[in-house]
């Protein structure tokens, strides 16, 4: 059986199902799935799992990720992107680059983002984007989300391009609307965006998916990038296949510094036997992965 991640480059006009159903039928796999869902006309980094890494799709969530965008200001589409309805459109002066970049500036830290209606978000059990379709109203509610980078790359007024690396339940697209009106617009949406980056995934070690071949995959540890690795014992390994509880006692690292986070325990080769939590009474596993299935 099959283990790991492979980093597929997601072209533009396919979905992010489809992509990874191209992979996975070039892999010889029957299931897989991705990571991080990518809009139909975005491209870019979209890591697929297969076998035992599908368990550890759920750390790839917290992961930074880096994005290229191009958003045309003055242009507000239903979608927040040029394959929506227009809503509205208003010619706004071309600012000065230097504003530019301030106002791009501005959005680094965190921001209370308003999700796009057209969003996999849940509303009553229903996404946002399906009660949208069907004609019902929706407001969604503001949420903290967190920029770490923002720089303006070019200016091709009214088209700007921008960089953005952003944590987790950003939406670029409402970053691209909430930067027009920013520069005085009624917003902006985007006509491109390339995701480059997803935590350890980078678009210049990626493959098409219909490309993808077993000798790429990457170790399913690969996607616990900001988890603290530690060895573990035969012993300890043995525990944790009988689901018994564990013991700081098998773990060959002298150092845990893990304290109220996660740790991914490894074995002898390498490969991730499991990851585990701790809590007040101690260690408790959070998922446990065989990759020798």
């Amino acid at each position: 059986m099959l283990n790991g991640f492979i980093n597929i480059d997601k072209p533009a006009g396919v979905s992010s199902f489809d992509a990874t159903r191209i992979a996975a039928r070039a892999l010889g796999v029957k299931t897989a799935g991705h990571a991080g869902t990518l809009d139909r006309f975005a491209t870019g980094v979209l890591p697929i799992a297969v076998g035992e890494a599908t368990k550890a799709i759920r750390y790839l969530h917290f992961a930074d990720k880096t994005y290229m965008a191009t958003a045309l200001v003055g242009v507000v589409t239903d979608t927040l992107d040029m394959t929506g309805k227009v809503n509205s459109r208003m010619d706004v002066d071309r600012p000065a680059d230097e504003v530019l970049r301030e106002a791009l500036a501005s959005f680094v830290g965190v921001y209370d983002q308003i999700p796009p209606v057209y969003s996999a978000l849940k509303c009553g059990g229903m996404r946002l984007s399906d009660l949208a379709r069907a004609g019902e109203a929706v407001e969604p509610k503001a949420r903290p989300v967190k920029i770490f980078a923002l720089s303006l790359v070019e200016c091709r007024w009214p088209q700007i391009v921008f960089e953005v690396r952003c944590g987790a339940g950003t939406y670029i697209r409402a970053l691209a609307r909430d930067i027009g009106v920013r520069l005085g617009a009624f917003g902006a949406s985007l006509s491109e965006l390339r995701r480059t980056q997803y935590g350890p995934f980078k678009a210049d070690r990626s493959v098409s998916p219909d490309a993808a071949q077993p000798g790429m995959l990457l170790p399913v540890v690969n996607a616990l990038g900001g988890i603290q690795t530690a060895g573990v014992s035969a012993a300890g390994e043995l525990y944790i296949r009988q689901g018994r509880t564990l013991s700081e006692a098998f773990f060959s690292s002298e150092q845990i510094t893990a304290s109220g986070g996660r740790i991914a325990l490894l074995d002898q080769a390498g490969r991730l036997v499991a990851v585990a939590a701790q809590t007040p009474d101690g260690w408790e596993y959070e998922r446990v992965f065989d990759e020798n299935r």
